[in-house]
């Protein structure tokens, strides 16, 4: 009985930490969420239903490069919370830059084949959603840092950070969709959504820079140890398959 009264306090106290953590953050989900999609509302509110449709088409293709920080995402929310700061600091260092390198190609690539496969999977009356996937290019770009950074960071204890940065996020999507949407129509709400984009990853950049000492340039500069633990990484893979 008294260990069973223990265990009941114990569980209690952690379930306090649990929900305070949680809900420093998931406000930040929510403002994440309205990023994502809330520009989908105010397309509406200005344009037709097909431009929705067009514009909905932009956003999911190039939401496809988002798989990347999604997946190296859970590398970093692992280790940045289990290691030591050097360490977790040395892991996530590497995977962002090996992220937003290979985000980087990727985007690019995004340019010169999505006049090709839109077109193809959806029919010519999408042809509109290519110059609004360009415009929203840099944006996934900026976003993928967010997303890297923002993993460690709140694995270190400081989810308000998700949620100051998100919030401010789509606070600026909101405003300037509402000022470049009527004169720019999808293209409009595609650049508003990269300009949040953009400021909600140099926030969490200058916080997580000020937080950790690491420097900037150790978060971009790909180095050839990174390629070379990507090139291992992978034959250990090849080798377990076989």
């Amino acid at each position: 009985q008294y260990f069973q009264s223990h265990l009941l306090r114990f569980d209690k106290k952690i379930a306090q930490k649990l929900i305070t953590y949680g809900l420093k953050g998931h406000l930040g989900s929510i403002f994440q969420y309205l990023n994502y999609r809330f520009d989908m509302y105010i397309v509406a509110l200005f344009l037709s239903t097909s431009q929705v449709g067009i514009y909905a088409v932009a956003v999911g293709f190039s939401e496809i490069l988002w798989m990347i920080p999604n997946t190296l995402g859970v590398v970093i929310t692992h280790r940045a919370a289990s290691r030591p700061w050097a360490e977790a600091n040395r892991i996530t260092a590497s995977v962002t830059r090996l992220t937003m390198a290979t985000m980087a190609v990727g985007c690019i690539v995004w340019v010169f084949v999505g006049k090709f496969i839109i077109p193809f999977l959806y029919g010519t009356a999408f042809i509109g959603a290519v110059n609004a996937m360009l415009w929203l290019l840099p944006g996934i770009w900026f976003l993928a840092l967010w997303k890297n950074l923002l993993n460690d960071i709140c694995s270190r204890g400081y989810p308000l950070l998700k949620t100051y940065s998100s919030g401010v996020a789509a606070i600026v999507t909101i405003v300037f969709d509402l000022l470049l949407i009527p004169k720019m129509g999808i293209n409009g709400a595609a650049l508003a959504s990269s300009i949040a984009y953009a400021l909600a990853a140099l926030m969490s950049l200058f916080y997580y820079c000020r937080f950790t000492k690491v420097k900037i340039i150790d978060l971009f500069l790909l180095k050839k140890e990174d390629i070379q633990s990507t090139i291992n990484s992978l034959m250990k893979t090849v080798q377990v398959a076989d």
